[in-house]
């Protein structure tokens, strides 16, 4: 059986697959499908990423660097680590270079919005996204589309794992404070090491051994399937 998500998502890729003038990195995406809810988490393939940006708003700051993974068969795939500076075609503040230590010349010799995309659809196809706190990069990568491809809701199977640690305390009916589930916050409940944060590939790197952790305390984590973590 298919659940209805799973209808929706396809539908979705391949309406937009229709659209005229779209590069063929996002072609080749579109046409892949995507990990289905039934799956198992140990027989998928996740792209772990993480963007640091200028600020929190899609509409008005911009991504200057992205670092990923990725999770092949509930194990880390070193080989594929990687990262990125990206011009976003704007002075950064004192603040953007304090917090993520980017400065103005490495950003003006970075990729393009427009690459790093098509960087993306790459890396993407046929994954599922692993990311902590959806908002950031979800709504960075719908913007972009909607800037670059005139639309939104690019078709994405995302696993949150920040949702997934809710989802697991709410079944437990445990309170937590917000600061227990920033990314390091979960990690030290999961006897995970202190990473330093604001590297966008170290970041995204924290998230899979988070989500990793985190499938690892659940009930048979050979059989979770994809439906129990999104």
């Amino acid at each position: 059986m298919i659940f209805s998500k799973d209808s929706r998502l396809n539908s979705r890729q391949k309406k937009l697959s229709k659209l005229k003038n779209l590069p063929g990195s996002l072609i080749n995406y579109l046409s892949e499908s995507l990990p289905s809810s039934s799956d198992r988490v140990k027989d998928i393939e996740f792209l772990a990423l993480d963007f640091e940006t200028t600020g929190l708003n899609p509409k008005t700051d911009r991504v200057v660097s992205f670092g990923y993974t990725v999770i092949d068969q509930l194990a880390i795939l070193n080989s594929m680590n990687g990262h990125y500076i990206v011009n976003p075609k704007t002075e950064l503040t004192e603040q953007n270079v304090s917090i993520h230590e980017i400065t103005d010349d490495e950003v003006k010799s970075g990729i393009t919005v427009s690459q790093m995309m098509e960087k993306i659809f790459e890396l993407l196809k046929g994954r599922a996204l692993l990311v902590h706190f959806d908002y950031i990069e979800k709504g960075f990568i719908n913007q972009v589309c909607q800037n670059l491809y005139g639309f939104k809701d690019l078709p994405m199977v995302v696993v949150d794992t920040l949702k997934v640690e809710s989802m697991k305390q709410n079944k437990k009916f445990v309170h937590t404070q917000p600061d227990s589930m920033r990314l390091n916050g979960l990690r030290e409940r999961y006897n995970l090491p202190l990473h330093g944060a604001h590297h966008a590939m170290l970041d995204a790197i924290a998230t899979a051994e988070l989500f990793l952790a985190q499938i690892s305390y659940m009930k048979n984590p050979s059989e979770i399937t994809l439906k129990q973590v999104i």
